[in-house]
Protein backbone atom coordinates (compact mmCIF):
# COMPACT_ATOMS: atom_id res chain seq x y z
CA UNK A 1 0.00 0.00 0.00
CA UNK A 2 2.17 2.82 1.42
CA UNK A 3 -0.22 5.54 0.47
CA UNK A 4 -0.87 8.54 2.40
CA UNK A 5 -4.82 9.12 2.59
CA UNK A 6 -7.43 10.52 4.63
CA UNK A 7 -7.24 7.76 7.09
CA UNK A 8 -4.04 6.07 7.10
CA UNK A 9 -1.27 8.69 8.51
CA UNK A 10 0.66 6.70 10.70
CA UNK A 11 2.98 3.95 12.06
CA UNK A 12 1.53 1.49 15.01
CA UNK A 13 3.93 -0.96 16.85
CA UNK A 14 3.19 -4.06 18.15
CA UNK A 15 5.25 -5.43 21.49
CA UNK A 16 4.32 -8.76 22.49
CA UNK A 17 6.32 -8.35 25.57
CA UNK A 18 7.47 -5.22 26.37
CA UNK A 19 9.96 -4.69 29.57
CA UNK A 20 11.34 -2.26 31.51
CA UNK A 21 14.91 -1.70 30.40
CA UNK A 22 16.99 -1.42 33.00
CA UNK A 23 20.69 -0.33 32.39
CA UNK A 24 23.59 -0.70 34.49
CA UNK A 25 26.69 0.92 34.05
CA UNK A 26 29.84 0.01 35.89
CA UNK A 27 33.50 1.22 36.27
CA UNK A 28 34.74 -1.87 37.41
CA UNK A 29 33.40 -5.87 36.68
CA UNK A 30 35.00 -8.38 39.35
CA UNK A 31 32.98 -11.96 39.28
CA UNK A 32 31.89 -13.26 42.97
CA UNK A 33 32.11 -9.72 44.23
CA UNK A 34 30.46 -6.92 45.53
CA UNK A 35 29.92 -4.45 42.04
CA UNK A 36 28.17 -0.87 42.25
CA UNK A 37 26.22 1.02 39.58
CA UNK A 38 27.73 4.13 38.86
CA UNK A 39 24.68 5.51 36.63
CA UNK A 40 21.61 3.75 35.38
CA UNK A 41 18.95 4.34 32.81
CA UNK A 42 15.69 3.04 33.31
CA UNK A 43 13.03 3.35 30.43
CA UNK A 44 10.24 1.25 28.83
CA UNK A 45 11.46 -1.51 26.95
CA UNK A 46 10.70 -3.76 24.05
CA UNK A 47 12.13 -4.01 20.38
CA UNK A 48 8.31 -2.31 19.29
CA UNK A 49 8.91 0.10 21.85
CA UNK A 50 12.01 1.21 20.73
CA UNK A 51 10.87 1.79 17.29
CA UNK A 52 8.08 3.47 18.48
CA UNK A 53 10.16 6.39 19.37
CA UNK A 54 12.40 6.68 17.12
CA UNK A 55 9.90 6.80 14.04
CA UNK A 56 8.13 9.57 16.45
CA UNK A 57 11.46 11.56 16.99
CA UNK A 58 11.79 11.28 12.81
CA UNK A 59 8.36 13.05 12.39
CA UNK A 60 5.53 10.40 12.12
CA UNK A 61 2.36 10.05 13.95
CA UNK A 62 2.92 6.48 16.05
CA UNK A 63 0.28 4.66 18.12
CA UNK A 64 2.50 1.65 20.18
CA UNK A 65 0.40 -1.33 21.19
CA UNK A 66 0.91 -4.15 22.85
CA UNK A 67 0.53 -6.11 26.19
CA UNK A 68 0.88 -4.49 29.21
CA UNK A 69 0.47 -4.91 32.92
CA UNK A 70 -1.78 -2.53 34.90
CA UNK A 71 1.62 -1.58 37.13
CA UNK A 72 3.70 -0.84 34.47
CA UNK A 73 0.57 1.13 32.47
CA UNK A 74 1.21 4.48 34.64
CA UNK A 75 5.48 4.66 33.79
CA UNK A 76 4.57 3.65 29.81
CA UNK A 77 1.90 6.22 29.41
CA UNK A 78 4.08 9.28 30.74
CA UNK A 79 7.40 7.95 29.17
CA UNK A 80 5.69 7.22 25.64
CA UNK A 81 3.35 10.51 25.54
CA UNK A 82 6.56 12.68 26.61
CA UNK A 83 7.84 11.78 23.24
CA UNK A 84 4.73 12.09 21.26
CA UNK A 85 3.73 8.33 21.05
CA UNK A 86 0.14 7.63 21.95
CA UNK A 87 0.35 4.24 23.92
CA UNK A 88 -3.13 2.28 23.72
CA UNK A 89 -2.08 -1.44 25.44
CA UNK A 90 -4.04 -4.08 26.07
CA UNK A 91 -3.99 -4.87 29.73
CA UNK A 92 -2.98 -7.93 31.13
CA UNK A 93 -3.01 -9.74 34.25
CA UNK A 94 0.62 -10.45 34.48
CA UNK A 95 3.44 -8.29 36.08
CA UNK A 96 5.81 -6.72 33.49
CA UNK A 97 9.33 -8.70 32.50
CA UNK A 98 12.41 -6.47 33.47
CA UNK A 99 15.50 -6.76 31.12
CA UNK A 100 19.21 -5.84 32.63
CA UNK A 101 21.68 -4.68 30.69
CA UNK A 102 25.38 -4.16 32.52
CA UNK A 103 27.83 -2.18 30.75
CA UNK A 104 31.61 -2.06 31.98
CA UNK A 105 35.07 -2.91 31.78
CA UNK A 106 35.46 -6.86 31.91
CA UNK A 107 31.84 -7.46 31.18
CA UNK A 108 31.40 -5.97 27.73
CA UNK A 109 27.46 -5.38 27.14
CA UNK A 110 25.44 -8.17 29.32
CA UNK A 111 21.98 -8.05 29.08
CA UNK A 112 19.47 -10.46 31.52
CA UNK A 113 16.10 -10.53 30.07
CA UNK A 114 12.80 -11.98 32.01
CA UNK A 115 10.32 -13.85 30.10
CA UNK A 116 7.29 -12.16 30.64
CA UNK A 117 3.81 -13.28 31.98
CA UNK A 118 1.52 -15.76 31.33
CA UNK A 119 -1.19 -14.25 28.42
CA UNK A 120 -4.86 -15.61 28.62
CA UNK A 121 -6.90 -16.48 25.09
CA UNK A 122 -8.82 -13.64 26.25
CA UNK A 123 -6.07 -11.33 26.11
CA UNK A 124 -4.36 -12.88 22.88
CA UNK A 125 -8.11 -12.28 21.45
CA UNK A 126 -8.32 -8.51 22.66
CA UNK A 127 -4.80 -7.79 21.30
CA UNK A 128 -6.10 -9.78 17.67
CA UNK A 129 -8.93 -7.32 18.05
CA UNK A 130 -7.07 -3.77 18.86
CA UNK A 131 -4.39 -4.53 16.14
CA UNK A 132 -7.23 -4.94 13.18
CA UNK A 133 -8.37 -1.50 14.51
CA UNK A 134 -5.25 0.09 14.54
CA UNK A 135 -4.03 -1.32 11.20
CA UNK A 136 -7.23 0.40 9.65
CA UNK A 137 -5.64 3.87 10.48
CA UNK A 138 -2.48 2.91 9.43
CA UNK A 139 0.12 3.24 6.92
CA UNK A 140 2.79 0.30 8.25
CA UNK A 141 2.50 -2.00 11.37
CA UNK A 142 5.96 -2.91 12.72
CA UNK A 143 5.62 -6.36 15.10
CA UNK A 144 8.69 -6.85 16.76
CA UNK A 145 10.35 -9.28 19.54
CA UNK A 146 10.07 -12.56 21.65
CA UNK A 147 6.32 -13.59 22.51
CA UNK A 148 5.41 -13.68 26.18
CA UNK A 149 4.37 -17.25 27.88
CA UNK A 150 0.71 -18.56 26.47
CA UNK A 151 0.91 -16.82 23.01
CA UNK A 152 1.20 -19.27 19.83
CA UNK A 153 4.70 -19.35 17.53
CA UNK A 154 2.14 -18.37 14.83
CA UNK A 155 0.31 -15.18 16.50
CA UNK A 156 2.62 -12.86 13.86
CA UNK A 157 1.72 -14.75 11.25
CA UNK A 158 -1.89 -14.68 11.82
CA UNK A 159 -1.65 -10.71 12.85
CA UNK A 160 0.48 -9.92 9.37
CA UNK A 161 -2.92 -11.99 7.63
CA UNK A 162 -4.89 -9.61 9.71
CA UNK A 163 -3.03 -5.92 9.42
CA UNK A 164 -3.01 -7.16 4.88
CA UNK A 165 -6.83 -7.70 4.98
CA UNK A 166 -7.31 -3.87 7.38
CA UNK A 167 -5.51 -2.46 3.54
CA UNK A 168 -2.15 -1.86 5.86
CA UNK A 169 1.63 -3.38 5.43
CA UNK A 170 3.64 -5.01 7.49
CA UNK A 171 7.34 -5.21 9.34
CA UNK A 172 8.56 -8.12 11.29
CA UNK A 173 11.23 -8.39 13.50
CA UNK A 174 11.41 -11.35 15.51
CA UNK A 175 13.49 -15.11 15.54
CA UNK A 176 12.79 -18.44 15.60
CA UNK A 177 10.12 -19.91 14.24
CA UNK A 178 7.31 -17.26 14.65
CA UNK A 179 10.19 -15.44 11.73
CA UNK A 180 9.47 -18.61 9.63
CA UNK A 181 5.52 -18.19 10.18
CA UNK A 182 5.39 -15.01 10.43
CA UNK A 183 6.89 -14.34 6.60
CA UNK A 184 4.10 -17.21 4.87
CA UNK A 185 1.80 -13.99 5.58
CA UNK A 186 3.55 -11.90 3.36
CA UNK A 187 5.32 -8.86 5.26
CA UNK A 188 6.75 -6.44 2.98
CA UNK A 189 10.32 -6.71 5.08
CA UNK A 190 11.67 -8.53 7.98
CA UNK A 191 14.86 -7.68 9.86
CA UNK A 192 17.01 -10.94 11.37
CA UNK A 193 20.01 -10.25 13.04
CA UNK A 194 23.02 -12.96 11.53
CA UNK A 195 22.61 -14.82 14.58
CA UNK A 196 18.64 -15.40 13.95
CA UNK A 197 19.14 -15.37 10.21
CA UNK A 198 21.68 -18.73 11.02
CA UNK A 199 18.71 -19.79 13.45
CA UNK A 200 16.02 -19.43 10.32
CA UNK A 201 18.25 -21.53 7.65
CA UNK A 202 19.66 -24.24 10.35
CA UNK A 203 23.13 -23.33 9.14
CA UNK A 204 26.09 -20.93 10.38
CA UNK A 205 26.44 -18.10 7.82
CA UNK A 206 30.48 -16.50 6.90
CA UNK A 207 30.41 -15.29 3.96
CA UNK A 208 28.40 -12.54 1.84
CA UNK A 209 26.96 -15.05 -0.64
CA UNK A 210 25.58 -17.03 1.89
CA UNK A 211 23.85 -14.13 3.69
CA UNK A 212 22.11 -13.25 0.39
CA UNK A 213 21.24 -17.25 -0.57
CA UNK A 214 20.18 -17.30 3.02
CA UNK A 215 18.26 -13.64 2.75
CA UNK A 216 16.46 -15.24 -0.69
CA UNK A 217 15.86 -18.41 0.88
CA UNK A 218 13.63 -16.50 3.71
CA UNK A 219 12.49 -14.43 0.55
CA UNK A 220 10.76 -17.53 -0.43
CA UNK A 221 9.06 -18.03 2.26
CA UNK A 222 7.00 -15.40 1.37
CA UNK A 223 8.63 -11.65 2.59
CA UNK A 224 9.07 -9.16 0.33
CA UNK A 225 12.67 -8.14 1.76
CA UNK A 226 15.17 -9.11 4.25
CA UNK A 227 17.45 -6.47 5.93
CA UNK A 228 20.32 -8.20 8.07
CA UNK A 229 22.04 -6.45 10.57
CA UNK A 230 25.59 -7.07 10.46
CA UNK A 231 26.66 -5.19 13.40
CA UNK A 232 26.91 -1.65 14.48
CA UNK A 233 28.49 -0.84 10.89
CA UNK A 234 26.89 -2.75 8.28
CA UNK A 235 23.39 -4.46 7.18
CA UNK A 236 22.00 -5.67 4.23
CA UNK A 237 19.53 -5.60 2.28
CA UNK A 238 17.87 -8.42 -0.31
CA UNK A 239 15.11 -8.10 -2.26
CA UNK A 240 14.22 -10.08 -5.05
CA UNK A 241 15.70 -8.10 -7.83
CA UNK A 242 18.90 -6.43 -5.89
CA UNK A 243 21.35 -6.83 -3.01
CA UNK A 244 21.91 -3.64 -1.11
CA UNK A 245 25.35 -3.46 1.27
CA UNK A 246 25.13 -0.53 3.48
CA UNK A 247 27.88 1.11 5.68
CA UNK A 248 27.89 3.32 8.73
CA UNK A 249 31.08 5.57 9.90
CA UNK A 250 32.49 4.05 13.12
CA UNK A 251 31.54 5.57 16.11
CA UNK A 252 32.37 5.04 19.85
CA UNK A 253 29.10 3.58 20.84
CA UNK A 254 27.89 4.47 24.86
CA UNK A 255 24.97 1.54 24.08
CA UNK A 256 23.61 -0.82 21.60
CA UNK A 257 20.00 -1.51 22.96
CA UNK A 258 17.74 -0.92 20.40
CA UNK A 259 19.69 -0.03 17.11
CA UNK A 260 18.48 -2.69 15.66
CA UNK A 261 15.16 -1.04 16.13
CA UNK A 262 16.31 2.51 15.43
CA UNK A 263 17.58 0.76 11.50
CA UNK A 264 14.04 -0.56 11.58
CA UNK A 265 12.13 2.49 12.59
CA UNK A 266 14.20 4.84 10.18
CA UNK A 267 13.40 2.34 7.24
CA UNK A 268 9.93 2.37 7.94
CA UNK A 269 9.87 5.98 7.37
CA UNK A 270 11.96 6.03 4.56
CA UNK A 271 9.30 3.46 3.08
CA UNK A 272 6.28 5.68 3.94
CA UNK A 273 7.50 8.60 3.04
CA UNK A 274 8.57 7.41 -0.80
CA UNK A 275 12.10 7.50 -0.36
CA UNK A 276 13.87 5.05 -3.21
CA UNK A 277 15.26 2.04 -1.44
CA UNK A 278 19.46 2.80 -1.07
CA UNK A 279 18.03 6.37 0.66
CA UNK A 280 15.49 4.00 3.25
CA UNK A 281 18.48 1.91 4.58
CA UNK A 282 20.54 5.09 4.67
CA UNK A 283 18.14 6.84 6.64
CA UNK A 284 17.55 3.86 8.80
CA UNK A 285 21.80 3.27 9.39
CA UNK A 286 21.61 6.78 10.26
CA UNK A 287 19.13 6.26 12.49
CA UNK A 288 20.64 3.27 14.78
CA UNK A 289 24.13 5.23 14.29
CA UNK A 290 22.88 8.10 16.31
CA UNK A 291 20.71 5.74 19.04
CA UNK A 292 24.45 3.63 19.72
CA UNK A 293 25.52 7.19 21.28
CA UNK A 294 22.23 7.55 23.35
CA UNK A 295 22.24 5.81 27.10
CA UNK A 296 19.17 4.03 26.08
CA UNK A 297 17.17 2.06 23.40
CA UNK A 298 14.55 4.30 21.70
CA UNK A 299 16.61 7.53 21.75
CA UNK A 300 17.73 9.67 19.19
CA UNK A 301 18.61 13.22 18.49
CA UNK A 302 16.52 13.91 14.78
CA UNK A 303 19.66 17.24 13.96
CA UNK A 304 22.10 14.32 14.47
CA UNK A 305 20.31 11.76 12.00
CA UNK A 306 20.75 14.28 9.66
CA UNK A 307 24.29 15.27 9.80
CA UNK A 308 25.04 11.52 9.93
CA UNK A 309 23.01 10.42 7.00
CA UNK A 310 25.50 11.66 3.97
CA UNK A 311 28.07 9.88 5.41
CA UNK A 312 25.97 6.28 4.74
CA UNK A 313 27.12 4.85 2.13
CA UNK A 314 25.64 2.09 -0.47
CA UNK A 315 26.42 -0.60 -2.86
CA UNK A 316 24.82 -2.57 -5.23
CA UNK A 317 26.08 -5.99 -5.38
CA UNK A 318 25.07 -7.27 -9.12
CA UNK A 319 28.20 -9.73 -9.77
CA UNK A 320 30.36 -6.32 -9.56
CA UNK A 321 30.11 -3.91 -6.26
CA UNK A 322 29.20 -0.92 -7.32
CA UNK A 323 28.69 2.25 -5.35
CA UNK A 324 25.46 3.97 -5.60
CA UNK A 325 25.26 6.27 -2.49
Amino acid sequence: MLIRGEVQEMITTVTLNPAIDRTYFLDEWRLSQVNRVQRKNVMPGGKGINAAQIARVLGEQVTATGFLGAEAEPFFRQSLLAVGVIPDFVPVRGEIRQNITLIGPGIEQTAILEPGPEISHYELAALEEKVTSLAGQSLMVILSGSLPPGVPEGIYGRLIHMIREAGSDAILDTSGEPLRLGCEAGPILVKPKLAELEEAVGQPLETEQQWIDAGREVISWGAGMVLISLGMEESLLITSGEVLRIFCPKVQPVNTVGCGDALLAGVAVGLIRGMDLPDCVRWGMAAACVNSLCLGGGECDPRQVMKIYPNISVERIDGRRRKIR
